[in-house]
């Protein structure tokens, strides 16, 4: 049985551990032995990173310091809580994934003595946003041995465009990809920009796996009367006023896991120690999902649950990571779900959502990328026609 190693990002994040998991599951599924590569390494601080975390939360303070200090308060109100979130993560992350912990505690140990797989495979998440993780070539498979396959599947560069400084050090790593596929229409330009490689655009690991394969990982339903899920992480003024409006026009409840000040500071009911299989329960027996997430898009998709989908980001600010979105709702014909600051709400398309459509369309994304994905786990090195 050939033997894949998965790059990807599996930490206490909710679409970060989700799609790592459908990732392994789907190559297990056909007939793959597939491990996750830990990545622990990163994680050993360094003094400049320290330094560089706590000059965030100066600038956050400086920033707003009533809104900082409350949310700061309220996880610390919530801290019982917030523990139980993460052994929730945890007992998700063992019961579920598995994870060949190297032990190795720098980058150096890659390159001297790679993890030994048939295929390296980099996976979805924004592993190649230049803005989060790069220091080395750790996500792009830089460490795999020459003579064997590395390629990408959905990767995601996560913004627009990038400077002519982050292409010159993406360049020589994704050039020793054998193939290359990412998340986003904008991420396969660039792509194709830096290299002059042709890069595929493929749906995020999470949808290769149908809604009844995620109902069996997820948790029983946290509610018993119809409510409102709202995951959101932008500060933009507009989004208060669709709550309130959602809110007034619907009559539910508005159900969070707070991340932003504005929902620590509502009277939304708050989640606080949801882990994966709580996110998964939230999002599939919601009323209406009301996001600014990505994987809190697709999952709602993906399990027929009604959602408005909102901008993070203006659509002017070159940081900004729309382009996830309007990639997959492009692709689904669903671009009406995404709303920006100018955009009206009107009751009668809340819920108005032809899901038969929609997966008829998914289903046969599915096939072609999960066609293409056989492809990469089949490659062989110096077949031209691959």
């Amino acid at each position: 049985m050939k033997k894949v190693g998965l790059i990807t990002y599996y930490g206490e994040n909710y679409g970060g551990m989700l799609q790592a998991y459908a990732l392994q599951q789907y190559v297990k599924n056909i007939g793959y032995d597939c491990k996750i590569i830990s990545n622990d390494f990163l994680y050993i601080q360094t003094k400049q990173q320290r330094n560089k975390h706590l000059i965030g939360n100066v600038k956050a303070l400086l920033k707003n310091p009533f809104d900082y200090m409350k949310r700061r308060n309220a996880i610390r109100s919530y801290a019982n809580e917030n523990a139980m979130k993460s052994a929730r993560f945890q007992e998700f992350l063992t019961k579920n994934i598995e994870i060949d912990y190297n032990g190795y505690t720098c980058y150096d140990q890659f390159l001297q003595k790679p993890p030994q797989y048939d295929v390296y495979l980099c996976g979805s998440d924004q592993i190649w946003n230049p803005n989060l993780y790069h220091s080395n070539g750790f996500y792009f498979a830089d460490f795999a041995p020459e003579n064997y396959v590395a390629a990408s599947y959905a990767s995601s560069i996560g913004i627009s465009s990038v400077t002519t400084e982050q292409a010159d050090f993406m360049r020589p790593y994704l050039n020793k990809l054998d193939l290359i596929s990412t998340r986003e229409t904008d991420g396969a330009k660039i792509v194709e920009e830096i290299t002059g490689k042709k890069a595929r655009t493929v749906i995020d690991p999470t949808l290769l796996l149908n809604d009844e394969q995620w109902s069996k990982v997820s948790a029983k339903p946290l509610f018993d009367e119809p409510y409102i899920f709202c995951y959101l992480f932008s500060e933009r003024d507009y989004i208060e006023k669709v709550k309130k409006t959602v809110k007034e026009l619907t009559g539910m409840k508005l159900v969070c896991i707070p991340y932003a000040p504005r929902e620590f500071l509502s009277d939304d009911e708050k989640v606080f120690d949801a882990g994966p299989a709580e996110f998964i329960s939230l999002v599939k027996n919601a009323s209406l999902v009301l996001t600014d997430s990505f994987h809190a898009t697709v999952f709602s998709i993906n399990l027929k649950t009604p959602f408005i989908s909102l901008c993070r980001f203006s659509k002017i600010d070159a940081k900004g990571m729309n382009s996830r979105l309007t990639t997959i709702l492009g692709a689904l014909d669903l671009e009406d779900r995404l709303l920006d600051e100018n955009d009206e709400i009107v009751k009668e398309i809340l819920f108005d959502i032809d899901f038969e459509k929609t997966h008829k369309a998914l289903n046969e994304l599915r096939k072609n990328d999960s066609d293409f994905l056989k492809e990469i786990l089949e490659y062989e090195k110096g077949n031209e026609n691959a």
